[in-house]
């Protein structure tokens, strides 16, 4: 994961402005619930997050499920030292280390700022033991691929069989595969559509209401069985054979 930018990029600096938050966004929020539901729902013990940012899973985890033994990788210094200072420089991993001890490898919103995806799951594979799960959630939609993926650097936004076919071509085999938030996609249309529009990477800061509104409504959606037919993000659950 050495092509991760780490030059003061605005990846870099949105993480930093939310490693203020401890459990961040109203997306964030609902992106770290999901994956906690999975997390025991496969009643994994230790979690790997792979591509940390800012530790918001790590600290909705700590509130949430402190069962949970989180350990963290995050190529981008100023980001790592973050982590180190509040989960403890002992759970931090790094990307020479094999990841046996695992039950479940996180990986949320990191594979689309990387060129070669299929190339940092295979590495992800062979560090795993077999029969640990792997978690990755990332943008979906090429449709609504905007200045605002650009800002971040992202090289791609996927389709459901885009992701599920890379991670079974990294030798992974697919449990699942959904679209996650119907609820912004329209929104997110909306920004692609609109002319002329120059998006900073930056979250935008929300009235409390209003956060708390998003966030019941993106948890309903995300906890249902229902298989959307689109939405902003993806989420797949895979198996290391």
């Amino acid at each position: 994961m050495r092509s991760r930018r780490s030059d003061g990029s605005p990846l870099e600096r949105q993480q930093l402005d939310q490693v203020g938050s401890a459990l961040g966004t109203f997306w964030h929020r609902a992106r770290s619930a999901l994956v906690a539901d999975r997390i025991e729902r496969v009643q994994a013990e230790e979690v790997v997050d792979v591509g940390a940012g800012a530790g918001h899973l790590g600290g909705w985890l700590r509130e949430n499920a402190p069962h949970v033994h989180y350990r963290f990788q995050e190529p981008l210094p100023s980001l790592s030292a973050s982590l180190s200072a509040r989960f403890g420089p002992e759970n931090e991993v790094s990307e020479d280390d094999d990841l046996v001890s695992a039950d479940m490898i996180t990986v949320l919103d990191v594979i689309e700022h990387v060129e070669d995806d299929v190339g940092l799951l295979e590495d992800l594979r062979r560090r795993a033991r077999p029969g640990a799960t792997l978690l990755v959630t990332v943008p979906a939609m090429p449709a609504l691929h905007s200045s605002w993926d650009d800002a971040l650097g992202h090289y791609r936004r996927y389709r459901r069989d885009d992701l599920g076919g890379r991670l079974s071509a990294a030798g992974f085999d697919v449990q699942e595969c959904r679209y996650l938030f119907p609820e912004l996609a329209l929104p997110a249309l909306l920004r692609r559509l609109r002319p002329g529009a120059r998006e900073a990477a930056e979250f935008p800061e929300l009235p409390v209401a209003v956060d708390r509104v998003a966030y019941a409504l993106m948890r309903t959606t995300s906890r249902t069985r229902v298989q959307w037919p689109a939405g902003s993000s993806l989420l797949a659950v895979a198996q290391r054979p």
